[in-house]
């Protein structure tokens, strides 16, 4: 019975330190402390999806986005980037961003009568923002603006 006892305990810890090391290991998104982004000269509150999980469900099935908020998606590597509208409800503006803060690709007024359609840049990005559709053109976003977070 003491030996049974010995390989519980023994397969309880060994559990618990993999759990451990599991999230130690788990990247940590630097947007997790910061709840503001700038892009070009305009503030916008960040709301950010850093996991699969996150970034999958993006803004579906929400029936809106507040005014001055937008979604950061963030990437583990560059790459060109889908977006779809799937269970979208209303039209959003997207932005692709490179690795070094620049807007590389712009869609605007993407309507969610677009699904299945995939919104992809031509070049790599390490993110994609979702913004209220209009903001773009309203707060002069372009091609090449600095993204700050």
């Amino acid at each position: 019975m003491q030996k049974n006892n010995l390989i519980l305990f023994v397969g309880t810890i060994l559990f618990l330190l993999t759990i451990i090391f599991l999230n130690l290991s788990k990247p940590v998104s630097p947007l997790t402390h910061n709840n503001k982004i700038k892009i070009a000269e305009t503030s916008f509150n960040l709301e950010v999806a850093d996991t699969d999980l996150e970034r999958m469900k993006g803004l579906s099935s929400r029936t809106s986005l507040e005014a001055k908020n937008v979604l950061l998606f963030v990437f583990e590597k560059e790459e060109r980037h889908g977006i779809w509208m799937k269970d979208m409800y209303f039209p959003i503006d997207i932005a692709w961003i490179d690795k070094d803060k620049k807007i590389i690709h712009i869609e605007k007024e993407v309507s969610p009568n677009t699904f299945p359609k995939v919104f992809r840049p031509e070049e790599v990005a390490m993110y994609v923002i979702e913004l209220n559709s209009g903001l773009i053109d309203l707060n002069k976003i372009k091609i090449g603006d600095s993204v700050e977070f």
